[in-house]
């Protein structure tokens, strides 16, 4: 009997232990995914508003500097505590944030770039060859050593062009890193941040204190432009602060 009480003692201690981790493992998932189900938010969306984040991390960090001039990484408690700002006033109840959200507006692509870059090389270059036949490395340790420091991943290799495009596997400062490649090697012509369309609308951001930020949502029409500000604190509380036309 003591040996079976035993047992029962032993696998509850195992079960507690479990439902233990179980809990840490879910308090420690990545935000989003708790936000999305709770509020039925597209997966698209929450991507969206991760982009809109890392951006808006950029440019404070950037702070008017040049982008070749700062890091090439981008704070992820910046962009983790934009996330949750944009976030809460996507969820909010309030007229105004429902309006911004329906409205779909986010940030512009540029100048806060973290897309995909192409890199021209000149035609006597050899070590692209790797890329014809798959690779996702060069033949040069230069080039490899920026790829595995900053997460990128080569993609699009022409062999006509000998160029290929470099994209970011998380959000990253992609000015700069266009900037480090272009210095790089003799052998890169050039490196581009593609032309982008400038879309009508915008966000932007001013952080006052911690977690908390002035988020406004920007619209352009063909003779106005309209603007909607919150204020949003480490809690999730959004405020309404003004309509501007």
């Amino acid at each position: 009997m003591h040996t079976m009480y035993s047992r029962h003692i032993v696998l509850l201690a195992i079960t507690l232990s479990i439902v233990f981790l179980s809990i840490n493992d879910i308090e420690a998932q990545d935000l989003e995914l708790h936000l999305a189900t709770a509020t039925h938010i597209t997966s698209h969306s929450v991507h969206k508003y991760r982009e809109d984040a890392a951006r808006l991390a950029l440019g404070h960090m950037a702070d008017g500097r040049n982008l070749y001039d700062i890091s090439v990484y981008i704070p992820e408690e910046t962009q983790k505590s934009l996330f949750n700002a944009l976030m809460s006033i996507h969820q909010s109840d309030n007229p105004h944030a429902k309006k911004v959200v329906e409205f779909g507006i986010h940030t512009s692509p540029k100048p806060y770039y973290i897309g995909h870059i192409k890199v021209d090389c000149t035609a006597n270059t050899t070590w692209t060859a790797k890329l014809d036949t798959g690779a996702t490395t060069t033949s040069n340790e230069k080039v490899n050593a920026v790829l595995k420091k900053y997460d990128l991943e080569i993609n699009n290799y022409n062999k006509e062009e000998n160029s290929f495009t470099i994209f970011p596997r998380s959000p990253v400062n992609m000015s700069k890193v266009a900037k480090i490649l272009s210095d790089i090697d003799d052998d890169i012509e050039y490196t581009l941040v593609p032309d982008i369309n400038e879309p009508n609308h915008n966000i932007k951001a001013k952080q006052i204190g911690g977690d908390t930020w002035i988020i406004t949502f920007e619209k352009r029409g063909t003779n106005n432009k309209e603007a909607w500000s919150f204020k949003v604190d480490g809690t999730g509380q959004v405020t309404f602060l003004g309509n501007k036309k």
